[in-house]
């Protein structure tokens, strides 16, 4: 997975300002490319600038069992998932909004591209 870290930075700011708190569940906010597992949008980054954001949902089970699966689907979890949704749709917004920035995240995915 190759994180856009001016993409990154932007969701993060975002996702802080809807009241998404990653340092009290410890979920970085994956600025730098730390390897967290498989996942098919790694392809995908190395096409486009992207990002991978993981967020807590309410719960300390881990991901890709059925106490995740129960825990995604309660209403406990609905809070966090709206707000990092609302997060990504404004840091979607942003870029599209901003030229400048937009040529930023292209031009730091030139760099991690070649």
């Amino acid at each position: 997975m190759k994180n856009n870290k001016t993409m990154s930075d932007v969701y993060h700011r975002n996702a802080k300002e809807l009241g998404v708190d990653f340092d009290k569940h410890g979920v970085a906010h994956h600025a730098d490319n730390v390897p967290s597992g498989s996942t098919d949008m790694g392809n995908v980054s190395y096409e486009v600038p992207s990002i991978h954001p993981m967020f807590y949902i309410g719960t300390d089970a881990v991901n890709h069992t059925k106490g995740f699966a129960v825990a995604s689907g309660s209403a406990a979890a609905q809070s966090y998932t709206i707000a990092v949704s609302k997060a990504i749709a404004a840091t979607a917004i942003e870029i599209l909004q901003d030229w400048k920035l937009l040529a930023q995240i292209k031009e730091e995915f030139g760099k991690v591209k070649s």
